[in-house]
């Protein structure tokens, strides 16, 4: 998700460019920015170029983390227009002694599902997360809504919230608009019979496998269709192909450094954008923003994957829900917390796979069709090497097991796979199932 970044760059740079342009958004920029102390003079005072070239330390930088709370929502005249669908951690890895000499070396992206199943902060009742804000400005007031859900993603993550930062449906369409469209390739076809329509309708909405030209209504599709094996992971995905797309264009021929541009968009943004960001801390932000590089970006997202997911589903009130695999959050918070230590054990895992260079075939035995191949594509992404998929009849023993017929001469990889799948391994020299692989693995049951 890292490309959610641009939406964030395109508004402050626009800002910091020139103390000329500054007075010229005011009318915008008190909008999208939440003027803690409700005066205008002091808004403007922040905007001078003299107040914007100080250093000013962000909140948590000194403690080497910033954590910003990305959400996305479908805004006014959408069913749900306050749920807030899309959230995505923001963290950014920072230098805590405040020395400008040394670089910052990470940003990581986590995305929460939406129907993730939690209890507010301060509230005795359940709901899915999307709903925490609307609830808590029901109930408390409207600016307490936004307060609410940070302190139960505080809970959830045990990081604390330094920044939260809304962008509406409406916003991400301008921002593709802006941009004269984007184009991308998509893996595979799209056919969803029951996409939402506002006014509480449907439509069909399809697309073909390929290169499309995507104006800003049909971006928003695209990244909002849940008609997939994977659902709302699935979408996850779209989200960030497109927002790496759009990433990529703005920063293309110029686009990002035109002002006259810059000051037409956030001026579009202002009824669809909110952030606490103050403009006193925008130069700060651009420059530890500028020490990030895209191969420095760690992204992931919390979900039920059967190897490694830190979710399982459930229904509740008859409702599809999502609990924490272990009832609790502290696996969750593990992630969080260690979420830039890990990526070096990866690095590491990532070594020993190439070494190894092991070849993997899955068969699945436990009725669930796409187990298989979830299961694939959750290796794939570590590094693996699937070379084949099938579903079998149920195996006469439950249980999942590991055949390698390397003779025991992958071993870090045998493993791994026995760790990840819970699985039993048999040494099968003589290759009795004739399969190609190094390594066969049998699906029994889910874990």
């Amino acid at each position: 998700m890292r490309g959610l970044k641009i939406i964030f760059v395109i508004f402050i740079f626009f800002l910091v460019s020139t103390g000329f342009f500054a007075l010229k958004v005011f009318s915008a920029g008190k909008n999208v920015f939440e003027i803690t102390s409700g005066d205008t003079t002091n808004f403007l005072k922040q905007l001078s170029p003299l107040n914007l070239a100080q250093d000013n330390p962000l909140r948590g930088e000194k403690d080497g983390r910033v954590n910003i709370l990305l959400l996305g929502k479908g805004g006014e005249g959408h069913q749900g227009e306050d749920l807030t669908d899309t959230i995505i951690i923001l963290s950014i890895k920072t230098n805590p002694a405040y020395l400008p000499e040394v670089e910052v070396e990470k940003a990581s992206f986590i995305s929460i599902p939406r129907d993730l199943w939690v209890q507010p902060f301060n509230f005795d009742y359940w709901c899915r997360i999307n709903a925490v804000k609307t609830y808590g400005e029901n109930l408390n007031g409207k600016n307490q809504g936004i307060e609410i859900l940070e302190k139960t993603i505080e809970e959830i993550s045990g990081l604390p919230i330094h920044y939260y930062l809304i962008l509406d449906f409406q916003g991400f369409i301008d921002i593709v608009d802006a941009l004269g469209g984007i184009d991308l390739e998509i893996e595979e076809e799209i056919f969803d019979p029951l996409f939402p329509t506002p006014g509480c309708g449907y439509e069909t909405f399809s697309l073909e496998k390929g290169e499309h030209h995507f104006n800003g209504q049909l971006a928003l599709k695209y990244v909002r269709t849940r008609h997939s094996l994977r659902g709302d992971f699935d979408r996850a995905k779209r989200q960030q192909e497109m927002l790496e797309a759009i990433k990529k264009k703005s920063f293309s021929g110029g686009i990002i450094s035109d002002l006259k541009f810059l000051n037409k968009l956030l001026q579009t943004l202002s009824e669809h954008l909110r952030t606490n960001i103050q403009p006193i801390e925008i130069s700060r932000f651009l420059e530890i923003s500028s020490k990030i590089s895209p191969t420095a970006t760690i992204n992931e997202v919390i979900d039920s994957n059967p190897i490694d997911g830190l979710l399982r589903g459930a229904r509740i009130n008859n409702a599809s829900v999502l609990l924490p695999r272990n009832k609790d959050f502290s696996e969750i918070q593990e992630l969080f917390q260690n979420i830039f230590s890990q990526e070096v054990l990866a690095e590491k895992e990532k070594e020993i796979i190439l070494t190894e260079s092991a070849n993997i075939e899955i068969q699945n035995g436990t009725g669930f069709p796409d187990l298989a191949n979830s299961s694939a594509r959750a290796l794939e992404k570590l590094g693996y090497i699937v070379v084949k998929t099938s579903n079998i009849p149920l195996p006469e023993i439950h249980g999942n097991f590991i055949y390698d017929f390397t003779s025991g001469k992958k071993l870090q990889t045998l493993e791994f796979l026995k760790e990840k799948f819970k699985a039993e391994a048999i040494i099968d020299s003589d290759n009795k199932i004739k399969s190609k692989a190094d390594f066969v693995i049998i699906l029994g049951e889910v874990i």
